[in-house]
């Protein structure tokens, strides 16, 4: 892991809005530690003194620590700027995913976020809508979808009676798509970057993984120190850092030397069952940047 001030060098502006919300966390917990003290007795000081201990909040599922390594962050400075959230109403039902801005008019995002699992069919590119920066009601920048590129080779399993998309692993493997906007977003896109060898893994910087998790919908989290590691199925990677619903299609960054690229797309994570504790979120991963290389090059003409 890369030491602390390293990456101040290399996206100060990014690192310092990191490094404040890791200072506001902290006062936070130390604050609830004393809040126990003074008020044992209340529930709401219990809570508090979870997160004083560093312990876990009750969160959406997914791979999760004992502790909480994710930072919400503003969305002011790059390359945060350039990811937000892809809005989705299917119907009476509303829903969200991560999508990262690699074009003017282009957004890469992960295919099974535009599958509607309720009747088995894609949904209507009107019925998409990229945000950035959306802390609650406000909204920096916005744009309606005029059209999606779908992975050719993601066909989800639809199975009605569980209503669940059961992925195989070429559709892990291709679970990847790009929105085009109706209007070009006043941000500065993020490249992207095929690895061929995760032994080069240091020269990549450091990696972090960027998302709107399920439990904190309107403000976007980070996570640094994550380490890439080759996946069972090949062409995906393993990054080791947490994961929950609502972060599906952001961007596993390589962040060095003042720039930032993608080099996988976070979709999903395995889970074990546990006996006494259920279903426990175990591995979290994506495709490499290569699965949508080629198809990022056509979208944007390269």
């Amino acid at each position: 892991m890369r030491k602390a001030n390293s990456f101040a060098v290399l996206l100060p502006e990014a690192l310092q809005q990191v490094r404040q919300a890791r200072s506001a966390r902290d006062h936070a917990w130390r604050s609830s530690a004393i809040a126990l003290v003074a008020s044992c007795m209340c529930a709401a000081s219990s809570a508090q003194a979870q997160i004083g201990q560093g312990k876990a909040m009750p969160r959406p599922g997914g791979v999760l620590g004992d502790a909480e390594r994710r930072l919400a962050i503003d969305f002011n400075a790059w390359p945060w700027s350039s990811i937000g959230r892809v809005n989705l109403v299917l119907g009476t039902s509303r829903g969200h995913c991560t999508g990262t801005l690699v074009g003017e008019r282009h957004v890469l995002t992960a295919a099974h976020c535009l599958y509607d699992r309720r009747v088995g069919r894609w949904a209507n590119a009107s019925q998409v809508h990229f945000v950035v920066g959306q802390p609650g009601d406000k909204v920096f920048a916005h744009a309606n979808v005029a059209g999606m590129i779908i992975a050719p080779e993601y066909k989800p399993d639809f199975v009605v009676k569980y209503r669940t998309a059961m992925q195989s692993a070429s559709d892990r493997l291709h679970d990847w798509a790009i929105l085009v906007l109706g209007d070009k977003m006043n941000a500065r896109p993020i490249g992207w970057r095929v690895v061929t060898d995760l032994a080069t893994e240091k020269a990549l910087g450091d990696i972090a993984v960027a998302g709107f998790r399920g439990d904190r919908a309107y403000r976007l989290s980070v996570e640094t120190g994550c380490k890439l590691a080759a996946h069972p199925e090949p062409g995906l990677v393993s990054h080791g850092c947490t994961s929950t619903p609502g972060e599906s299609g952001g961007p596993i960054l390589s962040l060095k030397a003042g720039s930032a690229e993608i080099v996988a797309l976070n979709v999903g994570y395995t889970s074990e069952f546990v006996p006494g504790k259920g279903h426990v979120g175990k591995d979290a991963f994506g495709p490499l940047a290569a699965a949508f290389d080629a198809a990022l090059k056509t979208a944007l003409g390269r």
